[in-house]
């Protein structure tokens, strides 16, 4: 008998950005950098430049 099943989608911590950024940039150090204006752009998927 073979199973075969499709991977997991990655699930996204509530703030929307990868498990790899978080593990990287504090939550503290995002809090500030969003009152500086800073955009944050979360999820998985990049922003458009034009």
């Amino acid at each position: 008998m073979l199973f075969w099943a499709c991977e997991k989608e990655e699930e996204f911590p509530s703030n929307g950005l990868s498990r790899d950024i978080n593990s990287l940039v504090s939550q503290e150090l995002l809090d500030e950098m969003i009152s500086l204006g800073m955009p944050i752009h979360t999820g998985n998927t990049p922003p458009m430049f034009e």
